[in-house]
Protein backbone atom coordinates (compact mmCIF):
# COMPACT_ATOMS: atom_id res chain seq x y z
CA UNK A 1 0.00 0.00 0.00
CA UNK A 2 2.95 2.30 0.64
CA UNK A 3 4.01 2.15 -3.01
CA UNK A 4 0.49 3.02 -4.16
CA UNK A 5 0.52 6.11 -1.94
CA UNK A 6 3.86 7.18 -3.47
CA UNK A 7 2.38 6.86 -6.96
CA UNK A 8 -0.32 9.44 -6.20
CA UNK A 9 0.17 12.66 -8.10
CA UNK A 10 1.28 15.65 -6.09
CA UNK A 11 -0.31 18.82 -7.42
CA UNK A 12 1.77 21.31 -5.45
CA UNK A 13 4.58 21.54 -2.95
CA UNK A 14 4.34 24.19 -0.24
CA UNK A 15 7.62 25.81 0.66
CA UNK A 16 8.03 27.90 3.79
CA UNK A 17 11.01 30.25 3.89
CA UNK A 18 12.48 31.97 6.96
CA UNK A 19 14.84 34.72 5.74
CA UNK A 20 17.75 36.12 7.72
CA UNK A 21 20.59 38.46 6.86
CA UNK A 22 23.16 35.76 6.03
CA UNK A 23 21.04 32.63 5.46
CA UNK A 24 17.53 31.30 5.00
CA UNK A 25 15.81 28.14 6.20
CA UNK A 26 13.48 26.24 3.90
CA UNK A 27 10.85 23.59 4.67
CA UNK A 28 9.31 21.75 1.72
CA UNK A 29 6.04 19.91 2.34
CA UNK A 30 3.73 17.72 0.29
CA UNK A 31 0.01 18.42 0.19
CA UNK A 32 -0.53 15.67 2.78
CA UNK A 33 1.84 17.43 5.21
CA UNK A 34 4.82 15.12 4.71
CA UNK A 35 8.10 17.02 5.15
CA UNK A 36 10.29 16.41 2.09
CA UNK A 37 13.18 18.71 2.85
CA UNK A 38 14.48 21.02 5.51
CA UNK A 39 17.60 22.89 4.51
CA UNK A 40 19.51 26.09 5.03
CA UNK A 41 20.93 28.21 2.20
CA UNK A 42 23.18 31.26 2.22
CA UNK A 43 21.65 34.60 1.20
CA UNK A 44 24.13 34.96 -1.65
CA UNK A 45 23.64 34.69 -5.39
CA UNK A 46 25.02 31.14 -5.18
CA UNK A 47 22.65 30.26 -2.33
CA UNK A 48 19.60 31.63 -4.14
CA UNK A 49 20.63 29.83 -7.34
CA UNK A 50 21.09 26.53 -5.45
CA UNK A 51 17.64 26.93 -3.91
CA UNK A 52 16.02 27.74 -7.28
CA UNK A 53 17.75 24.78 -8.89
CA UNK A 54 16.46 22.47 -6.15
CA UNK A 55 12.90 23.80 -6.47
CA UNK A 56 12.92 23.31 -10.25
CA UNK A 57 14.29 19.82 -9.55
CA UNK A 58 11.27 19.05 -7.32
CA UNK A 59 8.97 20.27 -10.11
CA UNK A 60 10.63 17.98 -12.64
CA UNK A 61 10.97 14.95 -10.34
CA UNK A 62 7.41 15.04 -9.04
CA UNK A 63 5.61 16.77 -11.91
CA UNK A 64 4.13 19.38 -9.60
CA UNK A 65 4.16 23.11 -9.00
CA UNK A 66 5.98 24.86 -6.17
CA UNK A 67 4.44 27.70 -4.14
CA UNK A 68 6.48 29.76 -1.67
CA UNK A 69 5.57 31.60 1.51
CA UNK A 70 8.05 33.95 3.16
CA UNK A 71 7.75 36.08 6.25
CA UNK A 72 7.97 39.85 6.04
CA UNK A 73 11.59 40.93 6.55
CA UNK A 74 13.94 43.52 5.13
CA UNK A 75 15.00 41.26 2.27
CA UNK A 76 11.56 39.70 1.55
CA UNK A 77 10.92 41.93 -1.49
CA UNK A 78 14.28 41.01 -3.04
CA UNK A 79 13.58 37.32 -2.42
CA UNK A 80 10.01 37.58 -3.77
CA UNK A 81 11.14 39.35 -6.95
CA UNK A 82 13.91 36.81 -7.59
CA UNK A 83 11.62 33.81 -7.04
CA UNK A 84 8.77 35.22 -9.12
CA UNK A 85 11.30 35.84 -11.87
CA UNK A 86 12.00 32.10 -11.72
CA UNK A 87 8.29 31.35 -12.11
CA UNK A 88 7.39 30.57 -8.50
CA UNK A 89 4.36 32.23 -6.89
CA UNK A 90 5.30 33.86 -3.58
CA UNK A 91 3.08 34.93 -0.70
CA UNK A 92 4.60 37.33 1.83
CA UNK A 93 3.21 36.63 5.30
CA UNK A 94 3.01 39.35 7.93
CA UNK A 95 3.92 37.34 11.02
CA UNK A 96 2.42 39.98 13.31
CA UNK A 97 -0.98 39.24 11.75
CA UNK A 98 -0.60 35.46 11.75
CA UNK A 99 -1.73 34.08 15.12
CA UNK A 100 -0.13 30.69 14.45
CA UNK A 101 3.31 32.31 14.27
CA UNK A 102 2.98 35.38 16.49
CA UNK A 103 1.47 33.44 19.41
CA UNK A 104 3.74 30.43 19.09
CA UNK A 105 5.74 29.49 22.17
CA UNK A 106 8.24 27.61 20.01
CA UNK A 107 9.82 30.30 17.86
CA UNK A 108 12.58 28.86 15.66
CA UNK A 109 13.66 28.88 12.03
CA UNK A 110 11.99 25.56 11.19
CA UNK A 111 8.72 26.60 12.78
CA UNK A 112 8.79 29.98 11.07
CA UNK A 113 9.48 28.41 7.68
Amino acid sequence: MGNKQREEKIEQLSVGVDLHKSNFTVCVMREDGELLQEEMYRTTDQGYCSFVQRMHGWEEELGCSVALAVETTGNARFFKNWMEGEGFPVVVVNTNKSKVISQSTKKNDRGNA
